[in-house]
């Protein structure tokens, strides 16, 4: 996330008043000027963005000369081509950085001198510890209030736990509720209890550490966003967990389907109804509503975290319960080569995909998930 307002379309007048005076420490940090030429540069560089990665993100902003880690006065930096500088930094970082870090959003704003004045923006990542390979250095940096600082092995040692802890927490928050689900034990019931049934989980990384500033009242009106799995429509209404949406059955006590907006950000959807007949096949899912109905919920979820400024990193994670036995099945007119394919685990709990830019393309980034539920009933990806 930025911890600066956006400085593009400001006058330099305004960009100076918001910049001069501010101080350096954790969540932000000044440079005259860039210099990644020399093998030492490209370290203190990778130093510098790492660090932000691996404590709670910030920005770093280039072209601001400070003195005692106050800003003083902006002088820019000398750019040529703006694309090709971006490009540079990030290739520098996708090559020298390990694991990858989440993506870095620009700035770029051109100054009346000519010059630029560029915010790095850097948000922490779930995937810490980041080192720098440069030259196979292996050096580990993070953020406190004095700025970056190398960590020792203990320090990588609290920063690995930390990270498994989080992971911790959305697996057990999922494995609680896909538990309570599938053992009907809800507020709401299902239509059809033998069902089954196709849950996703989206989870923000600041659910498990930070309230949601959400007007509830107002989300509610947002019915296009707020839609559950696989539905073309809904009623919805607050409850004690946040908003609630559904279909109901054949009368009013029970549900088809269920979308729940939590109000810590996290977000649940279950077809409770995603076992289908078709032709000579009495227990089947439709193979395309698991793509479809994926990628459709996460759009609405990033529709939503965009509006309230809930930043990513986003955990999506895909469950499909009851389905041993089914029939995966498929449009005859495309697929009439393929056969039955039936699954033959009860449950599938889909790893989590993670989600650090909200403008990827999300049929790439689910392709993997996608093809591991096509090879449990034995093709060998997944087929648009």
């Amino acid at each position: 996330m930025s911890y600066l307002p956006k400085l593009e379309n400001l006058s330099e007048k305004e960009i100076e008043e918001i910049i001069i005076g501010k101080e350096e420490g954790k969540f932000l940090e000044f440079k005259s000027d860039i210099k990644i030429d020399t093998t030492e540069e490209k370290k203190e560089f990778l130093a510098d963005v790492s660090s932000f990665n691996n404590a709670n993100g910030g920005d770093l902003i280039l072209g601001v000369i400070e003195k005692d880690s106050i800003a003083e006065s902006i002088n820019g930096i000398s750019i040529e081509n703006t694309d090709k500088f971006k490009q540079r930094i990030e290739n520098l970082v996708r090559d020298s950085i390990a694991p990858n870090i989440p993506p870095i959003k620009f700035q770029v704003v051109r100054l009346s001198s000519g010059k630029y004045i560029v915010v790095i923006s850097l948000i922490e990542s779930f995937n810490k510890p980041h080192s720098i390979t440069l030259n196979k250095s292996l050096r580990v940096y993070s953020r406190n209030s004095s700025g970056k600082y190398p960590l020792d092995i203990f320090d990588i040692k609290d920063i690995i736990l930390g990270s498994a802890d989080v992971i911790k927490k959305m697996n057990d928050f999922r494995n609680s509720r896909v538990f309570s689900i599938v053992n009907q034990d809800l507020p709401i019931k299902f239509e059809n209890e033998e069902s089954a049934k196709y849950i996703i989980h989206i989870i923000p990384q600041q659910a498990f550490f930070q309230k949601l500033n959400a007007n509830f009242n107002e989300i509610r009106t947002w019915t296009n966003m707020i839609m559950p799995l696989n539905a073309g429509y809904c009623q919805q209404r607050l409850n004690f967990d946040g908003i609630y949406a559904y279909t109901s059955g054949s009368n009013f006590s029970v549900v088809k389907k269920y979308f729940q907006f939590f109000r810590n950000g996290i977000i649940e959807s279950v077809n409770g109804d995603f076992t289908s007949k078709y032709n000579n096949i009495e227990k089947g899912v439709w193979g395309s509503l698991i793509s479809e109905g994926a990628i459709r919920l996460v759009t609405q979820a990033i529709t939503i975290y965009k509006e309230l400024e809930v930043s990513p990193p986003i955990y999506v994670l895909i469950s499909l319960m009851g389905v041993k036995d089914h029939c995966m099945i498929l449009d005859p007119s495309r697929f009439h080569w393929a056969g039955n394919r039936f699954f033959e685990q009860q449950e599938l709990k889909c790893p989590e995909v993670v989600i650090y830019d909200y403008d990827i393309d999300l049929k790439n980034e689910f392709k993997f998930i996608f093809d591991m539920i096509w090879n449990a009933v034995g093709f060998d990806r997944a087929y648009d």
